[in-house]
């Protein structure tokens, strides 16, 4: 309820910048392809991406800040994302390849900011 009023369904926004909408559309992701999304949280980029899939394809939102991941999933769920992007907890400079030899994809985008 706000200002006394009910709705009967709620949008959420993601704010991001102009850069971020670029990298988006530099890495243009196709439905069916799997992207990693290095350094994801809070996650607007990462969430933009997943629209591009159209609900095909796989997006592995990496992040070391546990926090941070927890909202990003948290929104994910919210714009109903979760079921395509998967939040990741490690430490890149540690992190294994084999993560992703799982779900081998002939259409792989990484994205390093």
């Amino acid at each position: 309820m706000v200002g006394g009023r009910t709705f009967d369904s709620i949008i959420c926004l993601v704010d991001w910048d102009f850069a971020a909408g670029l990298v988006v559309s530099v890495v243009n992701p196709q439905p069916g392809e799997t992207i990693i999304d290095c350094c994801a949280a809070p996650g607007g980029k990462t969430l933009f991406m997943a629209s591009y899939l159209r609900g095909q394809g796989m997006v592995s939102a990496v992040d070391l800040n546990k926090g941070r991941l927890r909202i990003f999933e948290e929104t994910a769920k919210l714009q109903n994302a979760d079921d395509i992007v998967t939040a990741v907890h490690a430490d890149l400079r540690n992190f294994s390849v084999s993560y992703w030899t799982v779900n081998r994809s002939k259409h792989l985008e990484l994205l390093l900011e």
